[in-house]
């Protein structure tokens, strides 16, 4: 009976995520797929900075996840002032998780250490900020921010703007069309 309950609360959640992104105008494109625009994505980034801030957390450093993770990290260090870092992970192989591939190499100019605000676009799964995680814990306090969380994923961010339904793939505005 239980079951049922919260495979019926996570459907409407679903739905109620997809309601919310069609009234924002950012679900759009083929079947399956959620578009979102550069004016959806810099608002959601805001909010995501907004976030983080109200809960009072100062990261020393912000550490994006190539490739996804990149757009976000950046506008999230310019809201923040803070310095940024680049750690490569691919999980993905074209719309399919893959074998995931991690470069545990940081390029980053200030030392990783302390307080990191780990980043990247979305959580679907959860492999990829899960792993990178842990990896970065050895260095300090880690924080995660996203700004999309499929219904689906096992992970939970710190922060995240968005919920998104598990059958959506998700289009962000850099994504070739």
């Amino acid at each position: 009976m239980f079951e049922g309950k919260l495979y019926g609360a996570i459907l409407f959640k679903s739905f109620l995520a997809a309601l919310e992104f069609m009234k924002a105008g950012a679900l759009r494109g083929k079947k399956g797929e959620a578009r979102v625009s550069w004016k959806a994505y810099h608002r959601y980034a805001g909010q995501l900075g907004r976030m983080v801030r109200k809960d009072r957390f100062s990261p020393n450093i912000i550490v994006c996840i190539s490739r996804g993770g990149l757009p976000v990290g950046v506008m999230l260090s310019e809201i923040l002032r803070k310095p940024l870092g680049v750690i490569t992970v691919q999980s993905y192989k074209g719309k399919k998780p893959g074998k995931m591939r991690f470069d545990s190499r940081i390029s980053a100019i200030a030392p990783i250490k302390g307080r990191i605000l780990l980043v990247d676009d979305l959580v679907d799964t959860g492999r990829t900020l899960k792993a990178t995680k842990k990896y970065l814990l050895r260095f300090g306090e880690v924080r995660t921010a996203v700004l999309m969380r499929k219904i689906c994923s096992a992970f939970v961010p710190d922060y995240y703007v968005k919920w998104m339904p598990a059958d959506k793939w998700i289009v962000f505005p850099y994504h070739r069309t």
